[in-house]
């Protein structure tokens, strides 16, 4: 390396995690475990001029409300050893800067910041490693200029840290090709810094290495570009970084849903259920097994609707987070144009604009599955509910007759003064049995009306358990002018029928239940 252009070795190392959603108290928990470790391991426990706190607050209920500074620290000696924490959009993010100021390598440095770091924790939305150095021009500008420091820059570094070749995204994306532009992958900053990323380019990748070179002469402007200007705020491009990672934390939200398939998915089941509306043109009134196809097809559709209305209203705002970090990537950091339109920030930009179409595209077919689901349903349900009146006006009617006539024989009976020849004994149990009649009848008609699943309920249960023991209890009442032990036999089994009908009735349903979930499960959806 003795040949090498370069001098000055640091590393600036930023994390961020998230202060809500279901991993934020575990996120903040991590970044205090790794402000402790390098507090005990990298010896930065002085304060700064800044005049904040050294302790990062323990409890994420003790953090700022607000966006701003919350914790800072240094270690005095030789070189910049320092770390800042400050809350920005939701979000706590870590700052460290190791510069040790004298001869040194970045993977001694990365052993180093790996030590406090720690192992990976699923809490993190993502990780920046800037790798920094100094080259001996005094300024890069024209295209051919700046494509001889590439070269020399390419002899100068070994490995992963060398220029890359051209940038191609998970997605297959790649960016636009240019004529005059010093290297695919690399970008030139209006400040004169070269940069590009030398870690792995998955699109959705959680830990970031990028490479900035500046000319001597610089180190100011570098300073306040990538860690701070003196002031209790994060540098620009921590913030362009921070929105960036934003952006690759959707992708992976994105990802790792079910959003996308959603769509196939309830237009096979519409599929499935189309010929239910064939059906529903053709009957007037549907078998019982049909109308359980009918159920179990709203129930369905139901279902659908809701997920779809949630995946809608998810992405809704997925996408707006993206739109909100591509806002501010673009203010902080212009995507590259000219000469310079390639490299990690011509990356950022183009993933953000195709995963914007791309959440357009999710959330159109999204809301046009949700519309045609819709529309299924109230089909559907629009005939169910005319079948079902047909059926209940059916029933009343014939409920309506049944009482009538009832009523027309009582009327007679006591216009005309006759005398039902009815022993006095079994009189009241005739009585109490028309009115177990009076009470189970419109049950049952409701009952039946319906046509749904699930069988009797536990007050037509009641009502058929007290016809069945007034009818044994007249019964008895008639053989007691006969039998002279009737009416011991009639307290012994009146209330005996009555338990044994309830039990009956009640164990049917309950078999009943059991085998209409069973093939409700074993059924395909």
């Amino acid at each position: 390396m003795s040949a090498a252009p370069l001098t000055d070795r640091e590393l600036v190392a930023h994390v961020f995690v998230p202060l809500t959603g279901p991993h934020h108290p575990h996120g903040h928990a991590h970044l205090a475990q790794v402000w402790r470790r390098c507090r005990e391991l990298l010896a930065i426990v002085e304060p700064t001029p800044l005049g904040l706190p050294t302790d990062l607050p323990g409890d994420v209920d003790d953090l700022p409300a607000r966006d701003g500074p919350v914790a800072a620290a240094r270690r005095n000696g030789g070189g910049v050893h320092e770390m800042f924490a400050y809350r920005r959009h939701d979000m706590l993010c870590l700052s460290v800067v190791l510069a040790p100021g004298q001869a040194t390598s970045w993977p001694a440095l990365e052993a180093e910041w790996a030590r406090a770091r720690g192992g990976e924790h699923p809490a993190v939305l993502g990780e920046v490693r800037l790798r920094l150095t100094l080259h001996r021009r005094s300024r890069w500008g024209s295209a051919s200029a700046t494509a001889q420091a590439y070269a020399s820059l390419r002899a100068a570094l070994d490995g992963p840290d060398r220029p890359p070749g051209p940038a191609r995204g998970a997605s297959g994306r790649r960016l636009p090709p240019g004529a005059d532009r010093p290297s695919p992958g690399v970008s030139v900053t209006p400040g004169g810094f070269v940069v590009w990323e030398a870690s792995g380019l998955p699109d959705d990748r959680r830990l970031r290495r990028l490479v900035v070179v500046a000319p001597e002469g610089a180190e100011a402007q570098l300073s306040e570009w990538v860690w701070s200007s003196g002031r209790a705020e994060p540098a620009t491009l921590t913030r362009y970084l921070l929105y960036a990672a934003m952006a690759r934390y959707e992708l992976r939200v994105w990802a790792a849903g079910q959003a996308r398939s959603l769509p196939h998915e309830v237009d096979a089941r519409l599929a499935r259920l189309l010929p239910l509306l064939d059906e529903a043109a053709e009957d007037d009134q549907p078998d019982p097994a049909q109308w359980d196809r009918y159920a179990r097809g709203l129930g369905r559709l139901v279902a659908d609707e809701a997920g779809l209305l949630d995946a809608v209203a998810e992405l809704s705002g997925l996408r707006r987070t993206v739109q909100i970090a591509a806002t501010n990537m673009a203010t902080l950091v212009p995507s590259p144009a000219g000469a310079h339109r390639d490299g990690p920030f011509a990356d950022d930009h183009a993933l953000t604009t195709w995963f914007d179409r791309q959440l357009d595209d999710d959330l159109t077919y999204l809301r046009a599955t949700l519309a045609r689901t819709t529309s299924v349903g109230v089909l559907l349900d629009r005939s169910v509910r005319r079948w079902e009146a047909a059926r209940r006006e059916r029933y009343t009617l014939a409920q309506t007759a049944l009482v009538g006539a009832v009523l027309m024989v009582l009327t007679a009976i006591q216009a005309l003064r006759y005398q039902v020849p009815l022993p006095p004994r079994v009189q009241p149990a005739v009585v109490v049995g028309l009115g177990a009649v009076a009470f189970y009848l419109p049950l049952a008609v409701i009952r039946l009306a319906s046509a749904r699943r699930g069988g009797t309920s536990p007050v037509e249960h009641l009502a058929l358990a007290a016809l069945v023991a007034t009818v044994l209890w007249a019964g008895l009442a008639w053989l007691a002018d006969l039998v002279p032990t009737g009416w011991a036999w009639a307290a012994v089994l009146v209330p005996g029928a009555f338990l044994t009908t309830w039990l009956a009735l009640t164990t049917r349903r309950a078999h009943r239940r059991r085998r209409a979930e069973t093939g409700r499960r074993s059924a395909p959806a």
